[in-house]
C-alpha cells in the first residue's frame, strides 16, 4: 500500500516556507535553490510474505515513521524489480521492463519540439480549516518541489498532476511520498508496447485496487457543418483509420510526449458531427501515521494543439470546439461561499485564472476538467466541503468522482440521442451502415459501462472498506453537531446546506446512487442497440423475403413462356428448312403445325400435372412434420 513518507526532525520544514509560487499569486518569482547531495545508500530489504501480518500487528503497537527514498534509488528499485524473472522468481516483474527503462535513462528529450514553460504541471493543496493558496509549480520548478515536505502527522494533502511526467519528475513524486510503482504502471499502461510485456496482467483483482483507482472523463467534439462526412461508407473508413491512428499515436507516446502534455486513451467519432475523446483522472490514496495524502494524476494538461497529434487534431481544426463539461447541484448559482470573491469582468470567481478573451482563445481548445486542480479550493467550498476535508480527507475526492459521473452524463445523453435517429429511421426505411453504428455505439457503452462500475467499486473501497472510515465519520459527525463550520450556512438562512446530509451528489451515498444510476443507463442503451439491431436484421430478412417471392414469380412466367417456345424450337429444329416452300425439301409446310401442335399440348400437359403433383407432395410434407412427434 502506498504511504506519505516523513522525514528526520533535523531536516523538516515548513511547507509554507519552501519558495514555490501559489496559483493566485501569478507576479510572485520562486527561487530554484539547489538541494543537498545525496545521501547514503539504504539498503532496502523487502519484507517476506510469511511476515505479513506479524509485521502488521507489530505496526498497531509501535509505528515507526517509513523510511524515504531518493528518486535514484525509487528508480533502482523498479528496476531491480523488473529484473526478476520467470525462472528464479515466483513474483516476476517483466511486465515492468518498459517502465524501468523509461525511467533510467539519463537524459530524457521528447521528439515534440511544442515547448510550454508556464503550464502548471503541478497543483498541491493542504486540507485544513484554515488552508493558503495552492502551491504550483511548472515543469521548471521541480528543484523548489523537492523541498516541499510530505503531509506531517495529523494533516492532508491533495496533489494534482496534470498531464504527462518526465522520469525526474515521476521519480521525485514517487520517492517523496513512497507511492507504489503499480500506480504509475497502470496509468502508463501504454508503455507496455507486446504481449510480452503486460502479459495479460491488467485489470487486477479487485482487492489490488483499494488505494488505486481511475475515472474516465469524456469531451465531445462538435466540428463545423463544411467538414461533415455525410456518406455513411466513409463514416465507416473514416473509424477504421482512426483507430489505426490511435494505435500508432499510443505508440509513439513514450519518445514524443513532454511534461505537461494532454493524453487521450481513446477516440471514437459518434457522427458526421460528434465525436469523443475520452482521458483518465488516476488516483492514489497514501494513509501511514505521518498523514494522509491523495495523488490525482490527470491526462487533462496542455492544449490538445500543442500535445502529441492525433486523429482528433483534424476534427478541431475543421472549426471544431470541445463542449464543456457542465454540472449542477442545488443553488448553486446563489449560494454564499467565504472563499469565493465578488464577480469581476476580469476576473472568474471560481478560478484562479483572469477571463480569457475570444481572440486570444481562437486557435485554442480548452476543456472543463484542465482547470478543476486551479479551482479546487473555491469548489471545496461551494459544495461544502472546504472544512470538512480537514476532519475527513477522503471527502476531498468527492468533486473528482463527480466531475467524470457529469461527463459520462454528457456521453449518455449523446449517445441516446444517436440510438432514436437510428431507431427511428426504421420507419422510412433502414439506411445503410444503420447496424454498423449501432454496434459501434453499443461499444462505447460497454467500455463506459465498465469505467462506470469500476468507479462504484473506488468508491466503495474508499468510503466503507478503509479502516478509518468509521473514526473519520465519527468525528465529521461530532463536529456537525457541535457547530464548528461557521462557513457552511446557506445565506442568511442559516441552516445547514443540503451536502451535510449525506444525500447530495457531493456525498458518499449520493455519489454511489448517482454511479448506480449511469450504469444502469448505460446498460439499457446496450440493450436498445441490441434491440435496435435485432429489428433491423429482421426487418432485412423480411425485405430478402418479399425480393425472393417477386423473384419467383418472375421465375414463373419465364417457365409458362419456355414450356410453348421450347416444343417450337424442338419441332424447329427437327424440320429445319427442307420445306417446299422454302426451295429446300418436298415437305409441304402443314408437317410443320401438324407436329409442333401435338408436342406444344402434350409438354403443357406434363407441365400442369408435374405443377399438381409438386403442390400435392409439398402439402404432404408439411402436414407430416406437423404431425410426426418429437
Amino acid at each position: 500500500m502506498p504511504s506519505a513518507s516523513e522525514d528526520s526532525a533535523a531536516g523538516h520544514q515548513n511547507p509554507q516556507a519552501s519558495p514555490v509560487r501559489t496559483c493566485n499569486s501569478g507576479n510572485s518569482q520562486h527561487e530554484n535553490t539547489p538541494t543537498n547531495g545525496p545521501g547514503r545508500v539504504q539498503h532496502l530489504e523487502v519484507p517476506s510474505p510469511t511476515l505479513t501480518s506479524h509485521r502488521k500487528s507489530s505496526r498497531a503497537k509501535h509505528v515507526r515513521p517509513r523510511q524515504s527514498l531518493t528518486p535514484q534509488q525509487y528508480i533502482q528499485s523498479i528496476s531491480a524489480h523488473s529484473s526478476r524473472l520467470l525462472t528464479t522468481s515466483s513474483f516476476p516483474g517483466n511486465n515492468y521492463v518498459d517502465l524501468a527503462n523509461w525511467l533510467s535513462q539519463e537524459a530524457y528529450t521528447p521528439t515534440n519540439l511544442h515547448h510550454d514553460s508556464t503550464h502548471i504541471l503541478v497543483v498541491l493543496h493542504e486540507l485544513s480549516s484554515n488552508a493558503s493558496d495552492p502551491q504550483c509549480f511548472t515543469e521548471n520548478d521541480l528543484e523548489a518541489f523537492r523541498l516541499v515536505q510530505p503531509p506531517a502527522q495529523g494533516r492532508s494533502q491533495l496533489l494534482f498532476v496534470r498531464g504527462f511526467l518526465s522520469p525526474e519528475w515521476l521519480s521525485t513524486i514517487g520517492s517523496k511520498y513512497m507511492l507504489d510503482p503499480e500506480f504509475i504502471l497502470r496509468h502508463l499502461d501504454f508503455f507496455a508496447g507486446s504481449v510480452q510485456r503486460h502479459g495479460y496482467g491488467l485489470p487486477s483483482l479487485a482487492s489490488t485496487n483499494s488505494n488505486i483507482m481511475r475515472l474516465c472523463t469524456s469531451t465531445i467534439v462538435h466540428r463545423d457543418e463544411r467538414f461533415r462526412v455525410n456518406h455513411p461508407d466513409k463514416l465507416i473508413r473514416c473509424r477504421r483509420e482512426q483507430r489505426e491512428e490511435m494505435s500508432g499515436y499510443k505508440r509513439q507516446l513514450r519518445n514524443q510526449a513532454k511534461c505537461g502534455d494532454s493524453l487521450v486513451r481513446e477516440f471514437s467519432t459518434i457522427d458526421d458531427k460528434h465525436s469523443l475523446v475520452e482521458q483518465w483522472m488516476s488516483l492514489c490514496v497514501a494513509k501511514s501515521a505521518e498523514g494522509w495524502l491523495g495523488v490525482v494524476w490527470m491526462d487533462q494538461g496542455k492544449d490538445l494543439a500543442v500535445s502529441p497529434r492525433g486523429p482528433w487534431i483534424s476534427h478541431l481544426q475543421a472549426n471544431g470546439f470541445a463542449f464543456p463539461v457542465i454540472q449542477h447541484h442545488p443553488k448553486m448559482t446563489v449560494r454564499n461561499t467565504v472563499n469565493i470573491a465578488p464577480i469581476s469582468p476580469n476576473k472568474d470567481p471560481l478560478s484562479s485564472q483572469s477571463r480569457l478573451s475570444i481572440s486570444n482563445r481562437e486557435r485554442e481548445y480548452p476543456q472543463s476538467g484542465s482547470l478543476l486542480p486551479l479551482e479546487y479550493q473555491s469548489l471545496l467550498a461551494l459544495v461544502d466541503l472546504g472544512r470538512r476535508c480537514a476532519i475527513d480527507p477522503k471527502l476531498a475526492l468527492i468533486p473528482t468522482f463527480v466531475h467524470a459521473a457529469f461527463s459520462q452524463v454528457h456521453l449518455s445523453n449523446l449517445i441516446e440521442a444517436q440510438i432514436s435517429n437510428e431507431v427511428d429511421a426504421l420507419a422510412v426505411g433502414a439506411p445503410h451502415g444503420s447496424i454498423e453504428n449501432l454496434q459501434y455505439l453499443s461499444n462505447i457503452l460497454e467500455r463506459h459501462s465498465n469505467h462506470s462500475n469500476d468507479a462504484l467499486k473506488a468508491l466503495s473501497n474508499l468510503f466503507e472498506h478503509q479502516s478509518d472510515q468509521g473514526d473519520g465519520s465519527r468525528r465529521l459527525a461530532e463536529a456537525m453537531n457541535t457547530r464548528i463550520y461557521p462557513g457552511l450556512e446557506i445565506g442568511a438562512e442559516g441552516s445547514l446546506p443540503v451536502h451535510t446530509s449525506g444525500q447530495g451528489t457531493y456525498s458518499s451515498p449520493g455519489l454511489k446512487d448517482d454511479y448506480r444510476e449511469l450504469l444502469s443507463r448505460s446498460v439499457m442503451l446496450i440493450d436498445r442497440c441490441s434491440m435496435g439491431i435485432q429489428t433491423m436484421m429482421n426487418k432485412a430478412m423480411v425485405l430478402e423475403s418479399h425480393k425472393a417471392i417477386e423473384q419467383a414469380e418472375d421465375l414463373k412466367k419465364l417457365t409458362l413462356l419456355a414450356s410453348f417456345f421450347i416444343p417450337l424450337s424442338f419441332v424447329s429444329s427437327v424440320f429445319g428448312m427442307n420445306f417446299r416452300i422454302m426451295g429446300q425439301g418436298s415437305l409441304a409446310i402443314w408437317w410443320f403445325f401438324a407436329v409442333a401442335v401435338p408436342i406444344t399440348l402434350l409438354s403443357q400437359m406434363w407441365y400442369i400435372w408435374d405443377s399438381q403433383k409438386f403442390r400435392a407432395w409439398r402439402k404432404k410434407e408439411v402436414l407430416g412434420k406437423r404431425h410426426s412427434p418429437r
